[in-house]
Protein backbone atom coordinates (compact mmCIF):
# COMPACT_ATOMS: atom_id res chain seq x y z
CA UNK A 1 0.00 0.00 0.00
CA UNK A 2 1.52 3.31 -1.03
CA UNK A 3 2.37 5.81 1.61
CA UNK A 4 0.49 9.12 1.60
CA UNK A 5 2.63 12.11 2.42
CA UNK A 6 0.87 14.46 4.78
CA UNK A 7 1.09 18.18 4.23
CA UNK A 8 3.51 19.83 6.60
CA UNK A 9 1.58 23.08 6.74
CA UNK A 10 4.47 25.02 5.27
CA UNK A 11 4.14 26.74 1.92
CA UNK A 12 6.45 25.23 -0.55
CA UNK A 13 8.48 27.67 -2.61
CA UNK A 14 8.19 26.96 -6.31
CA UNK A 15 11.34 27.69 -8.24
CA UNK A 16 10.81 28.34 -11.95
CA UNK A 17 13.32 28.28 -14.71
CA UNK A 18 14.26 31.63 -16.33
CA UNK A 19 12.31 30.88 -19.52
CA UNK A 20 9.12 30.08 -17.66
CA UNK A 21 8.31 33.78 -17.10
CA UNK A 22 8.60 34.46 -20.83
CA UNK A 23 6.31 31.55 -21.52
CA UNK A 24 3.82 32.89 -19.01
CA UNK A 25 3.93 36.33 -20.62
CA UNK A 26 3.36 34.81 -24.02
CA UNK A 27 0.37 32.98 -22.66
CA UNK A 28 -1.09 36.23 -21.30
CA UNK A 29 -0.49 38.11 -24.63
CA UNK A 30 -0.30 35.47 -27.34
CA UNK A 31 1.05 36.60 -30.78
CA UNK A 32 -1.12 35.38 -33.62
CA UNK A 33 0.70 35.40 -36.93
CA UNK A 34 -2.61 34.63 -38.59
CA UNK A 35 -4.05 37.86 -37.20
CA UNK A 36 -1.04 39.84 -38.42
CA UNK A 37 -1.48 38.44 -41.90
CA UNK A 38 -5.16 39.42 -41.89
CA UNK A 39 -4.32 42.96 -40.76
CA UNK A 40 -1.70 43.26 -43.50
CA UNK A 41 -4.21 42.24 -46.16
CA UNK A 42 -6.73 44.76 -44.79
CA UNK A 43 -4.17 47.55 -44.95
CA UNK A 44 -3.19 46.67 -48.53
CA UNK A 45 -6.83 46.54 -49.62
CA UNK A 46 -7.45 49.88 -47.96
CA UNK A 47 -4.56 51.52 -49.79
CA UNK A 48 -5.73 50.00 -53.07
CA UNK A 49 -9.22 51.39 -52.56
CA UNK A 50 -7.82 54.83 -51.81
CA UNK A 51 -5.65 54.67 -54.93
CA UNK A 52 -8.60 53.53 -57.02
CA UNK A 53 -10.78 56.36 -55.76
CA UNK A 54 -8.00 58.83 -56.42
CA UNK A 55 -7.46 57.61 -59.97
CA UNK A 56 -10.91 56.66 -61.22
CA UNK A 57 -13.34 58.28 -58.83
CA UNK A 58 -11.84 61.67 -58.25
CA UNK A 59 -9.55 62.04 -61.26
CA UNK A 60 -11.66 60.30 -63.87
CA UNK A 61 -12.32 63.48 -65.82
CA UNK A 62 -10.00 64.18 -68.74
CA UNK A 63 -7.21 66.59 -67.81
CA UNK A 64 -5.89 68.13 -70.99
CA UNK A 65 -2.71 70.17 -70.75
CA UNK A 66 -2.97 71.50 -74.30
CA UNK A 67 -5.11 73.26 -76.83
CA UNK A 68 -5.52 71.42 -80.14
CA UNK A 69 -5.28 74.66 -82.09
CA UNK A 70 -2.10 75.65 -80.23
CA UNK A 71 -0.55 72.26 -81.03
CA UNK A 72 -1.30 72.70 -84.73
CA UNK A 73 0.11 76.22 -84.81
CA UNK A 74 3.29 75.23 -82.97
CA UNK A 75 3.74 72.19 -85.21
CA UNK A 76 3.34 74.28 -88.38
CA UNK A 77 5.80 76.88 -87.12
CA UNK A 78 8.41 74.27 -86.11
CA UNK A 79 8.22 72.51 -89.48
CA UNK A 80 8.46 75.78 -91.38
CA UNK A 81 11.66 76.59 -89.48
CA UNK A 82 13.38 73.19 -89.58
CA UNK A 83 12.29 71.50 -92.81
CA UNK A 84 14.59 73.57 -95.08
CA UNK A 85 17.51 72.66 -92.80
CA UNK A 86 16.59 68.95 -93.01
CA UNK A 87 16.42 69.15 -96.82
CA UNK A 88 19.92 70.59 -96.98
CA UNK A 89 21.31 67.97 -94.59
CA UNK A 90 19.86 65.14 -96.70
CA UNK A 91 21.41 66.63 -99.84
CA UNK A 92 24.76 66.76 -98.00
CA UNK A 93 24.50 63.03 -97.25
CA UNK A 94 24.00 62.24 -100.91
CA UNK A 95 26.84 64.55 -101.93
CA UNK A 96 29.14 62.85 -99.40
CA UNK A 97 28.54 59.48 -101.05
CA UNK A 98 29.15 61.01 -104.48
CA UNK A 99 32.44 62.63 -103.41
CA UNK A 100 33.57 59.35 -101.85
CA UNK A 101 33.09 57.67 -105.23
CA UNK A 102 30.55 55.05 -104.13
CA UNK A 103 27.74 56.32 -106.38
CA UNK A 104 27.86 57.73 -109.90
CA UNK A 105 25.24 60.42 -109.27
CA UNK A 106 23.88 62.18 -106.16
CA UNK A 107 20.39 62.14 -107.68
CA UNK A 108 18.30 59.27 -106.24
CA UNK A 109 16.68 56.74 -108.51
CA UNK A 110 13.82 56.53 -105.99
CA UNK A 111 12.95 58.91 -103.16
CA UNK A 112 10.47 59.16 -100.29
CA UNK A 113 9.73 61.93 -97.80
CA UNK A 114 7.15 61.41 -95.09
CA UNK A 115 5.90 63.70 -92.31
CA UNK A 116 4.78 61.56 -89.41
CA UNK A 117 3.43 62.16 -85.89
CA UNK A 118 3.21 59.47 -83.23
CA UNK A 119 1.83 59.25 -79.68
CA UNK A 120 4.14 57.85 -77.00
CA UNK A 121 3.35 56.96 -73.41
CA UNK A 122 5.61 57.81 -70.48
CA UNK A 123 5.59 55.14 -67.81
CA UNK A 124 6.53 55.00 -64.15
CA UNK A 125 7.89 51.82 -62.62
CA UNK A 126 7.67 50.18 -66.06
CA UNK A 127 3.91 49.67 -66.13
CA UNK A 128 1.97 52.76 -65.00
CA UNK A 129 1.38 55.37 -67.71
CA UNK A 130 1.70 58.88 -66.27
CA UNK A 131 1.85 61.06 -69.39
CA UNK A 132 1.47 61.08 -73.18
CA UNK A 133 3.64 62.98 -75.65
CA UNK A 134 3.41 63.60 -79.37
CA UNK A 135 6.55 63.40 -81.52
CA UNK A 136 6.64 64.58 -85.14
CA UNK A 137 9.42 63.68 -87.57
CA UNK A 138 10.20 64.09 -91.22
CA UNK A 139 11.68 60.89 -92.63
CA UNK A 140 13.84 60.82 -95.74
CA UNK A 141 14.49 57.59 -97.67
CA UNK A 142 16.54 57.88 -100.85
CA UNK A 143 17.73 55.01 -103.06
CA UNK A 144 20.92 55.44 -105.11
CA UNK A 145 22.37 52.96 -107.58
CA UNK A 146 25.93 51.68 -107.04
CA UNK A 147 28.20 49.37 -109.03
CA UNK A 148 30.42 48.55 -106.05
CA UNK A 149 30.32 45.66 -103.63
CA UNK A 150 29.67 46.08 -99.92
CA UNK A 151 33.38 45.76 -99.04
CA UNK A 152 34.41 48.25 -101.72
CA UNK A 153 31.88 50.77 -100.43
CA UNK A 154 33.08 50.45 -96.83
CA UNK A 155 36.70 50.81 -97.91
CA UNK A 156 36.00 54.09 -99.68
CA UNK A 157 33.77 55.45 -96.93
CA UNK A 158 36.28 54.58 -94.20
CA UNK A 159 38.91 56.62 -96.01
CA UNK A 160 36.56 59.63 -96.17
CA UNK A 161 36.78 61.78 -93.03
CA UNK A 162 33.29 63.21 -93.53
CA UNK A 163 31.49 59.86 -93.45
CA UNK A 164 31.26 59.38 -89.67
CA UNK A 165 30.20 63.00 -89.14
CA UNK A 166 27.43 62.61 -91.69
CA UNK A 167 26.21 59.05 -91.15
CA UNK A 168 27.28 58.18 -87.59
CA UNK A 169 29.00 54.97 -86.53
CA UNK A 170 29.84 52.06 -88.87
CA UNK A 171 28.39 48.67 -88.02
CA UNK A 172 30.67 45.87 -86.89
CA UNK A 173 28.68 43.03 -88.41
CA UNK A 174 27.30 41.89 -91.74
CA UNK A 175 23.74 40.96 -92.51
CA UNK A 176 22.69 37.37 -92.09
CA UNK A 177 22.37 35.10 -95.11
CA UNK A 178 19.34 35.97 -97.19
CA UNK A 179 18.99 39.53 -95.81
CA UNK A 180 18.60 41.91 -98.73
CA UNK A 181 19.22 45.09 -96.74
CA UNK A 182 22.59 45.30 -94.99
CA UNK A 183 23.12 48.12 -92.48
CA UNK A 184 26.41 50.01 -92.93
CA UNK A 185 26.06 53.02 -90.58
CA UNK A 186 23.75 54.04 -87.73
CA UNK A 187 23.16 57.21 -85.69
CA UNK A 188 23.19 57.94 -81.94
CA UNK A 189 19.75 56.36 -81.58
CA UNK A 190 21.02 53.17 -83.22
CA UNK A 191 18.78 53.89 -86.18
CA UNK A 192 20.09 52.86 -89.58
CA UNK A 193 21.27 55.77 -91.75
CA UNK A 194 23.00 53.95 -94.62
CA UNK A 195 22.20 50.50 -96.03
CA UNK A 196 23.53 48.34 -98.82
CA UNK A 197 20.65 46.90 -100.82
CA UNK A 198 21.50 43.76 -102.77
CA UNK A 199 18.78 41.37 -103.97
CA UNK A 200 21.35 38.80 -105.03
CA UNK A 201 21.59 37.89 -101.33
CA UNK A 202 17.95 36.86 -101.22
CA UNK A 203 14.47 38.33 -100.99
CA UNK A 204 14.34 38.89 -97.24
CA UNK A 205 14.04 42.68 -97.07
CA UNK A 206 14.88 43.34 -93.42
CA UNK A 207 15.03 47.11 -93.41
CA UNK A 208 12.11 49.36 -94.16
CA UNK A 209 12.72 51.89 -96.90
CA UNK A 210 10.30 54.16 -95.09
CA UNK A 211 8.16 53.84 -91.97
CA UNK A 212 4.61 52.61 -92.49
CA UNK A 213 1.83 54.08 -90.38
CA UNK A 214 1.09 52.42 -87.06
CA UNK A 215 -1.91 52.44 -84.74
CA UNK A 216 -0.64 55.47 -82.82
CA UNK A 217 0.70 57.35 -85.84
CA UNK A 218 -0.61 59.68 -88.48
CA UNK A 219 1.45 60.21 -91.64
CA UNK A 220 1.47 62.76 -94.41
CA UNK A 221 3.22 61.29 -97.46
CA UNK A 222 4.93 64.18 -99.23
CA UNK A 223 6.31 61.93 -101.96
CA UNK A 224 7.13 58.25 -102.15
CA UNK A 225 7.78 55.30 -104.46
CA UNK A 226 6.83 51.68 -104.84
CA UNK A 227 9.66 49.37 -103.72
CA UNK A 228 8.53 46.89 -106.37
CA UNK A 229 9.75 49.38 -108.98
CA UNK A 230 13.36 49.10 -107.80
CA UNK A 231 15.22 46.96 -110.33
CA UNK A 232 16.24 43.74 -108.61
CA UNK A 233 19.25 43.04 -110.82
CA UNK A 234 21.14 46.08 -109.50
CA UNK A 235 22.70 47.06 -106.17
CA UNK A 236 21.82 50.22 -104.25
CA UNK A 237 22.61 52.37 -101.25
CA UNK A 238 19.63 53.57 -99.20
CA UNK A 239 20.05 56.79 -97.24
CA UNK A 240 17.47 57.13 -94.46
CA UNK A 241 17.07 59.68 -91.71
CA UNK A 242 14.36 60.55 -89.17
CA UNK A 243 14.42 64.25 -88.28
CA UNK A 244 12.38 65.18 -85.21
CA UNK A 245 11.01 68.70 -85.43
CA UNK A 246 8.24 68.87 -82.84
CA UNK A 247 7.51 67.38 -79.39
CA UNK A 248 4.50 68.21 -77.22
CA UNK A 249 3.40 66.96 -73.80
CA UNK A 250 -0.32 66.16 -73.92
CA UNK A 251 -0.87 65.05 -70.33
CA UNK A 252 -3.43 62.36 -69.52
CA UNK A 253 -6.86 61.28 -70.54
CA UNK A 254 -9.08 59.22 -68.26
CA UNK A 255 -7.17 57.56 -65.44
CA UNK A 256 -7.66 54.17 -63.89
CA UNK A 257 -5.83 51.99 -61.42
CA UNK A 258 -3.29 50.90 -64.01
CA UNK A 259 -2.36 54.27 -65.46
CA UNK A 260 -3.59 56.87 -67.84
CA UNK A 261 -5.35 56.59 -71.18
CA UNK A 262 -4.22 58.70 -74.13
CA UNK A 263 -5.95 62.09 -74.14
CA UNK A 264 -6.60 62.04 -77.88
CA UNK A 265 -7.41 59.14 -80.16
CA UNK A 266 -4.99 60.26 -82.90
CA UNK A 267 -2.05 62.66 -83.02
CA UNK A 268 -3.04 66.31 -83.40
CA UNK A 269 -1.70 67.49 -86.74
CA UNK A 270 -2.13 70.14 -89.39
CA UNK A 271 -2.06 67.48 -92.11
CA UNK A 272 -4.53 68.05 -94.92
CA UNK A 273 -6.62 65.01 -95.68
CA UNK A 274 -6.14 63.84 -99.26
Amino acid sequence: MPMIKKPTGKKQKIVTAPNSRKSTAQQKHPISYHAIAILTVIVILGLSIVAFLDYSGISSSIRLTFSSEDIRQQMTSARKTLEPKFDIEQEERLETLYRAGVISSPIPTHSAKIDKCTLYSKTKEKFTTINWTQHCTIRYADVLETSLTRDQILEKLTADNDTSQIFGQPTTYTASLGATCDNLYYDERHTSTLNFLDWSRGNNLRCQLYNPSTELSTANVLHTYNSADVIREKSYLTVTKDNEYFVASLGCGKKDLFGCEKPTQDPITDFTKK
